[in-house]
């Protein structure tokens, strides 16, 4: 099983869940629960996709309590009203001076700390967080064009989505979505 969260969903980037096996003692219950949750999905009727979220909570409650936390640092709590500043307003022009400001650091300090933390610059983190919202919205939302997901996002031109979606996926946004469809 794969699950992937929003970052307003409770469980974080600071929560560093690593990929990870995991035994369950009752792992029959949870392939039931978990093909139930996606059969609902699947199915289209409100109704049970709903039920399904039930199904995906009570999976999730299973798993949870026997997952490691990545070993290493904590994040620096000095950063994470900036993390939670980017979650929140990803479609936004965002600039590190402001960012480092809320924090109360120099630029070249809070990039310093930053980077330490989280293993990339905070416009790298930005672009992370963008584009797996992108990924999301791909996959979930057919009906929308590439470009109207780029500008939903905030990004300045789908040109430049395409690219930076290429870089950081491998594929263009067009091939990634038909992928995922066909599934």
């Amino acid at each position: 099983m794969h699950f992937a969260f929003e970052p307003t969903c409770g469980i974080s980037e600071r929560d560093r869940f690593l990929l990870q096996r995991v035994r369950l003692p009752d792992v029959e219950k949870l392939t039931e629960l978990y093909t139930d949750c996606y059969n609902a999905y699947k199915s289209g009727e409100t109704t049970r996709q709903m039920a399904s979220l039930g199904a995906f909570f009570s999976c999730l409650g299973m798993v949870l309590p026997h997952l490691q936390r990545k070993s290493g640092k904590p994040i620096d709590t000095r950063i994470e009203q900036a993390l939670e500043y980017v979650n929140l307003h990803l479609s936004e022009p965002i600039s590190v001076s402001a960012l480092a400001q809320m924090c109360g650091m120099s630029v070249p300090n809070f990039h310093l700390h930053f980077k330490r933390s989280m293993g990339m610059s905070p416009i790298e983190y930005k672009n992370h967080v963008l584009i797996r919202r992108t990924m999301q919205l791909l996959k979930g939302e057919p009906q929308l064009s590439i470009e109207q997901i780029s500008e939903i996002c905030g990004f300045e031109s789908s040109a430049y989505f395409r690219r930076l979606f290429k870089k950081h996926v491998g594929t263009s946004p067009r091939e990634y979505r038909r992928s995922h469809l066909d599934m």
